[in-house]
């Protein structure tokens, strides 16, 4: 009889420990590929974003500094306006003309003066009173445009027909005004010492500067009966009789609050922010472009107002060498006397340069930043990027220059 012996198949030992080695070994090389990546998925995904927020948001400051100074009244006519308190001025005679509610009022023209078109200076109530994220700069553009709700943008005409004034209709929801929204009229042409002059009308002891656009015919009467007056819608009906400014303002500046996690620290978002009519408050931002670490704007001006640029200057006081053929020296004062004044800013401001700094993506260990510590922001600064982030190296600078001719200045 003979006995057979079964053997069962399988895995000894030491072949289970040799596969699971390779195993391990195939794993590890597997995941020294994938990991980088998908960080590097990672990375150029936010960066695309970045560079779509920088499309998009650049493009809407532009639109607004070129439009800076649109529809602003330049003067108010002294035929219509008694100077009550004899300082000077007509501005402080209308009633309800108000503009920022502290801190921002450090920006206002209202009630003493005309509207500038473009005041620039630092960050106030975000994050430090008077300060901006790293000194960055404030910008505050003022123009019947910077709102771009759809009757914000709505606008007619007073003209003179067979001797009595009539309000122009278009005819179409789409153009006309609520007949409730508030409206002003402005005098568009240039007659001797009056230029754009806004038209107001007086109830009792008070001058007002706007109405409702279905009460125009009757209340606001134009001095020259015999020309064109435009007409401009600033807000919507919703805000009632609390149109307290000519015009809307919008405020820029980095904000520290609701930045994304990826942003460097001390880097903010670059935002746009309303200023309310009625109580002078800033709207909710509109974000525009993320980790930003400096803000600089700078002026062109033509102080000699010979047609050329013939200084740089920015808010801190810092003053570029003239460039004028004839040699020209402009001094600190000529230049602060152009920003503050609404006219000598028409005449004077050529060019408006901008200056964002900003890093692409997020945080990335493989990357080292190639360029210098010391970055120039602008003319007049210089940005030391390990005041932003201990790991500066680690991301991806880019210095965004915009330089713009504002279109709606001129005399």
């Amino acid at each position: 009889m003979i006995n057979t012996v079964r053997q069962e198949s399988g895995f000894s030992l030491v072949e289970l420990m040799v596969a699971l080695v390779v195993f391990v070994f195939a794993i590890a090389a597997a995941t020294g590929v994938f990991i980088p990546l998908v960080n590097q998925f990672k990375q150029q995904s936010k960066i695309a974003e970045t560079q779509i927020e920088r499309t998009v948001g650049l493009d809407l400051l532009r639109l607004d500094l070129e439009h800076a100074g649109f529809g602003l009244p330049w003067d108010l006519s002294s035929d219509e306006i008694e100077d009550t308190d004899n300082d000077g001025t007509l501005w402080d005679e209308l009633t309800g003309y108000v503009e920022a509610a502290a801190p921002y009022d450090a920006y206002n023209d209202a009630p003493d003066n005309a509207p500038r078109a473009i005041v620039v200076g630092n960050d106030v109530g975000d994050p430090i009173a008077g300060l901006g994220m790293n000194n960055s700069d404030y910008l505050v553009i003022k123009s019947t445009l910077a709102r771009t709700s759809d009757e914000a943008q709505k606008w007619s005409f007073i003209f003179n027909y067979d001797s009595v004034l009539n309000l122009y209709y278009w005819g179409d929801a789409e153009r006309d005004p609520d007949p409730n929204t508030q409206v002003f009229a402005i005098r568009p042409a240039s007659t001797g010492t009056e230029k754009r002059f806004l038209i107001t009308y007086v109830e009792g002891t008070d001058t007002f500067f706007s109405t409702t656009y279905g009460d125009v015919p009757n209340n606001l009467n134009p001095l020259y009966p015999d020309e064109t007056y435009i007409v401009y819608a600033v807000v919507g009906p919703d805000y009632g009789t609390n149109v307290t400014m000519p015009f809307n303002r919008a405020d820029y500046y980095i904000a520290s609050t609701n930045v994304p996690s990826r942003c460097a620290g001390n880097t903010g978002v670059l935002v746009k922010r309303l200023i309310r009519h009625g109580d002078g408050s800033r709207e909710g931002g509109m974000p525009l472009l993320d980790c930003v670490a400096d803000f600089q704007v700078v002026f062109g001006l033509d102080i000699d107002e010979d047609g050329t640029v013939g200084t740089y200057a920015d808010f801190d006081n810092g003053v570029s060498a003239p460039s004028d053929p004839d040699g020209e020296v402009f001094t600190l004062a000529d230049i602060q006397a152009t920003l503050n004044d609404a006219e000598l800013l028409r005449k004077r401001l050529k060019e408006v340069w901008v200056y964002i700094l900003v890093h692409e993506g997020q945080y990335d260990r493989f990357y080292s930043y190639g360029g210098a510590q010391n970055i120039a922001v602008g003319n007049f600064k210089n940005l030391d990027l390990s005041t932003i982030t201990p790991n500066w190296r680690n991301y991806r600078w880019k210095l965004y220059t915009m330089v713009v001719k504002p279109e709606n200045l001129g005399e």
